[in-house]
């Protein structure tokens, strides 16, 4: 019997990296590029300049995810369930394209009443490079879905290089900042461009790009709580540089933007399981018992995975800060190890969203988001004034916290009333 188990347990594994592989070779890729690009960044230029391009960044994201709506997951699922994928390009042009045309609005307006010591030529550059992201984003998930991760791979690695080409002239010829910037934003082009031309090859035509109020209004009701979800998710994974800019400095900024950038680094390493198994979960979603002990199998990897990776955070990532990004982030290196404890917090989340909306609960994310962004904003307007920096970070260690409580209770909810006794 423990020798069927161990076959089983490993058959598992085997199948989790296999469909899992190049899902974390396209994150590792580029987490390790953007960390990359940003070192340089944080290295050539000072720390205001580079704590007001973090700012834009992350107010940019902000309005960008209002607009993005949970499409890309959204997409994901229903190309993972669907032999036919012109109805789905439909779906998300509906609602993509008059969404583009609100954030291109709206963007102006939020710099100009809130930001306006950041020089529009920065708004400019970034929020267009946070548009084509969200566009290629839209489209890998697409792919995502058909398993058709090779080509999201073999796309990232041709924009990448365009990227590292653009950056490492503009810092050994040329350092100025909308020079480096302008590699995002023609690496991102270059995806959008192969993603729209590869998809033919599903018999999907011109045609399917249109925007009809039927399926603007068909689409948005399905998709509204996972919209909403994603909305409130982002905007706590970013508010908390808006506050500190609002109360600190941009030296402080800079500090805390580092540390969490490497914090979120290590999540690549969850991309192996968690982008597959959104396809997994959603081809189960009829049948819950057979869900939650495919949950069960995901969870005892994640627990092993997320204590390695705060052992390593803790004992080398500290000690890297301050030799990759210099003297100057010698604090960012201790904001690291109390953050390092919230990875375990944020994959047990990611787990539970994946799983969640897997089965089409797109609602119930959304009262578990709501409420951890309502907590967070709350916890960093308290917190940042008396604690400063610091409280950024408890802030996000005890809001990861509060959200997994919620997603655990409504899994057990549904666990129960699946009437299930034992797994």
């Amino acid at each position: 019997m423990a020798l069927h188990k161990n076959i089983s347990s490993f058959n598992f594994l085997k199948t989790v990296f296999k469909y899992g592989i190049d899902y974390f070779y396209i994150n590792l890729v580029d987490r390790l590029v953007a960390f990359f690009s940003f070192l340089l960044l944080a290295r050539v230029f000072d720390s205001q300049v580079y704590g007001r391009i973090a700012t834009v960044f992350a107010v940019s994201t902000i309005v960008m995810t209002i607009f993005d709506f949970g499409l890309p997951v959204y997409g994901q699922r229903e190309s993972s369930k669907s032999d036919v994928l012109s109805e789905t390009i439909t779906a998300v042009s509906s609602v993509k394209i008059p969404f583009i045309l609100a954030y291109v609005l709206i963007i102006p307006i939020v710099f100009f009443v809130f930001f306006k010591d950041v020089h529009w030529g920065l708004v400019i550059i970034i929020s267009g490079i946070v548009l084509t992201q969200s566009i290629a984003t839209l489209f890998a998930y697409i792919y995502f879905g058909k398993d058709n991760s090779w080509l999201v791979l073999l796309s990232n690695m041709i924009s990448k290089m365009i990227l590292l080409a653009i950056i490492f002239t503009s810092y050994f010829y040329f350092r100025n900042i909308y020079f480096f910037l302008s590699g995002y934003l023609f690496a991102y082009l270059f995806l959008v461009v192969t993603y729209f031309a590869k998809i033919k090859s599903y018999n999907v035509h011109i045609r399917d790009y249109i925007f009809t109020f039927d399926k603007l209004r068909s689409t948005l009701i399905l998709i509204i709580p996972l919209g909403i979800s994603s909305i409130f998710n982002l905007i706590y994974d970013k508010v908390d540089i808006v506050i500190l800019s609002a109360y600190l400095d941009y030296e402080k900024v800079a500090q805390y933007s580092v540390a969490y950038t490497i914090y979120k680094l290590s999540s690549i390493v969850f991309s192996i399981l968690l982008f597959p198994a959104l396809n997994r979960f959603s081809r189960l979603a009829e049948n819950f018992y057979e869900s939650f002990k495919l949950l069960l199998k995901y969870l005892v990897i994640i627990i092993i995975v997320s204590v390695i990776l705060i052992i390593l955070l803790v004992f080398v990532a500290s000690y890297l800060i301050p030799i990759l990004f210099g003297s100057s982030y010698l604090e960012a290196s201790g904001l690291i190890i109390p953050l390092s404890f919230a990875t375990i917090l944020w994959a047990l989340n990611s787990l539970a969203g994946v799983f969640l909306n897997g089965l089409g609960k797109f609602n119930k994310v959304m009262v578990a988001t709501l409420g951890g962004m309502i907590f967070n904003i709350i916890c960093n307007v308290i917190l940042i004034p008396i604690l400063g920096i610091m409280g950024a970070v408890y802030s996000t260690i005890i809001t990861e916290g509060i959200i997994l409580v919620i997603e655990v209770s409504v899994i057990f909810y549904y666990y129960r009333a699946a009437g299930i006794r034992n797994v």
